[in-house]
């Protein structure tokens, strides 16, 4: 719970908005011009999170496209 919401507050800091999050999954919405950039951004900052909770230990992450305009990232 610690790195999901380390995660979410380090999204939102960096302007990228949080639709929701569930159990180890974050859904944001990205415009479709940005959408690689801001995926990958979410990612890092997902990978961040996890590694000041577990002592430097970065968690991998998976993207799953929703929508044109939507991504699910998920831990």
């Amino acid at each position: 719970a610690d790195i999901l919401r380390r995660a979410c507050l380090q999204l939102d800091a960096e302007k990228i908005p949080v639709v929701g999050c569930i159990h180890d999954a974050i859904l944001i919405e990205v415009d479709e011009d940005h959408q690689n950039e801001l995926i990958k951004r979410a990612q890092m900052l997902m990978a961040n999170a996890s590694a000041e909770v577990l002592n430097g230990t970065c968690l991998q992450t998976s993207v799953e496209c929703l929508g044109s305009t939507s991504a699910g990232v998920s831990s």
